[in-house]
């Protein structure tokens, strides 16, 4: 009888790069970085081989990493976990808050004979894992996918466009925003409107240069970020104080960054004011209530500004003048501007000659157009040897 041998099998060795298949995009700061996390199981890793593409170079790198530089990767991935994130670089990373409470509850989770290991990756491009080996130099087996790309951040910003930040309503002269989004396409951004308090969302999908290609490879290893201008037209009608704000913006890669103007020096936040458009008419004087005017002397004629904004005075009238049937030999029709005083909606006209007087315009220091709004009455007349008005 032949004797009995046991057979023992070691288990297999894997290694299995970005397990949680996180994205990671680097932030435009010198010092920037991120940590690819590798799951081992059953083994030790001390060596770590991969080949690494700089984005848009068209050549590859090869990096062996060895225990010692292994270790250091984690000691100051630890490190960095302990202290409160408050460098440069964390100032673009919120968004990864939720990845690290991920990779916080996976580590947890981890059976005895699994562990992760990080690879640091500080320049955009695409990692490929190529050999992880033990002690014994025994190489795991990969776990395919085993790439990952690194992208930059995505961003969004205002221009440096001046834009006037008080306007009348309804005026759409000099009022669209326009925004620089840098990224991988195709790009999202969100962004809210906020008048007088009243917040609404909004979020605009799939900005890109329309010369791209929409194919899984091409986003994922041949795009290149794309810096793209987008505009937004504002509508003025409501009165009162808008605010317009950049929230957020997503890459073609699924990176998010969530923009916030007391984290970073970028211009995430218009703000203006809508003003009354301002009305103007004759005081007490009109075509039922003439002005009276004694021969050789002089009548004074109010015109009032109402609705009006203060910020939005001193104001500019225009009023035309017209000599009554049979005077117009004698005098010529004429126009005239007026302008009301600081803080002050009245101005007076001094009329000398009988005729009708009419407003044709006004104008505030807001926008470049006249408002154009008249009220009533808009004519006054002025007649000899009639009772003054009340």
């Amino acid at each position: 009888m032949l004797g009995q041998h046991t057979v023992r099998m070691s288990p297999i060795s894997t290694a299995h790069l970005n397990p949680h298949s996180q994205t990671f995009c680097l932030p435009p700061v010198s010092s920037a970085h991120v940590l690819v996390p590798i799951l081992v199981n059953n083994t030790t890793p001390t060596n770590v081989r991969y080949s690494f593409a700089p984005l848009g170079s068209g050549r590859v790198e090869y990096i062996e990493l060895g225990a010692k530089e292994l270790k250091a990767i984690e000691q100051a991935r630890v490190e960095g976990l302990q202290v409160v994130r408050a460098r440069e670089v964390d100032r673009y990373r919120e968004y990864d808050d939720e990845d690290d409470e991920e990779e916080t509850e996976a580590t947890a989770s981890l059976q005895k004979t699994q562990s992760l290991l990080h690879l640091r990756l500080s320049k955009p491009g695409t990692m490929k894992l190529d050999r992880v080996l033990d002690n014994s130099n025994v190489a795991a087996r990969l776990v395919h996918p085993a790439e990952v790309t690194v992208v930059p951040c995505p961003t969004a910003q205002y221009t440096d466009d001046d834009l006037q930040d008080v306007h009348c309503a309804g005026d759409t002269s000099g009022v669209d925003l326009a925004i620089d989004i840098r990224g991988i396409p195709p790009l999202s951004l969100q962004w809210s409107k906020d008048i007088n308090g009243r917040k609404e969302h909004f979020l605009v999908e799939g900005i890109e240069d329309s010369s791209h290609s929409h194919t899984t490879q091409d986003v994922a290893r041949a795009r290149m970020p794309q810096k793209l201008k987008v505009p937004l037209s504002l509508s003025l009608d409501a009165l009162g104080k808008h605010t317009y704000t950049l929230e957020s913006v997503i890459d073609g890669m699924g990176n998010i960054v969530h923009l916030n103007d007391e984290n970073h020096d970028m211009e995430i936040t218009r703000s203006l004011s809508v003003l009354r458009r301002p009305s103007v008419s004759f005081k007490d004087c009109g075509p039922g209530t003439p002005k009276s005017l004694l021969i050789g002397s002089e009548a004074p004629v109010t015109l009032t500004v109402g609705d009006s904004d203060a910020l939005d005075g001193p104001w500019n009238i225009d009023v035309r003048f017209e000599p009554t049937n049979g005077d117009g030999k004698r005098v010529k029709p004429w126009d005239k501007k007026l302008q009301t005083k600081e803080n002050k909606n009245d101005v007076v006209l001094t009329a000398t000659v009988p005729g009708e007087y009419y407003i044709t315009g006004i104008k505030g220091k807001v926008g470049n157009a006249p408002s154009s709004y008249l009220g009533d009455p808009n004519i006054a007349i002025v007649l000899r040897w009639r009772r003054a008005c009340p």
